[in-house]
């Protein structure tokens, strides 16, 4: 819900960046000699909630915004190869 209301307001990419950041500070690092930055964006990721929960969200949250990424680039690869075959436009090989 959290994410359906914020595209309102800001960009997904800003808002997965900042709760990363926060499940960054509360799960920490894979690799022992990266100093985690304590980062509270959310009261509601933290180190009850973030692994079970905020993580699986998140990782959802990743998936879809990229597969409107993929759609967008597919929409505009197609397009502009429709304009490559009305001549209006050609790509260089």
């Amino acid at each position: 819900m959290l994410f359906t209301l914020t595209q309102q307001f800001q960009s997904t990419a800003s808002l997965i960046r900042e709760v990363a950041q926060d499940l960054h500070s509360q799960i920490g690092d894979i690799d022992e000699t990266v100093d985690v930055v304590p980062s509270k964006n959310f009261a509601i990721v933290n180190a009850e909630t973030a692994a079970p929960t905020v993580l699986l969200l998140l990782m959802s949250q990743i998936d879809k915004f990229l597969d409107e990424t993929e759609w967008v680039v597919t929409r505009m690869e197609a397009g502009i190869g429709n304009e490559s075959d009305e001549g209006t436009f050609k790509l260089k090989p």
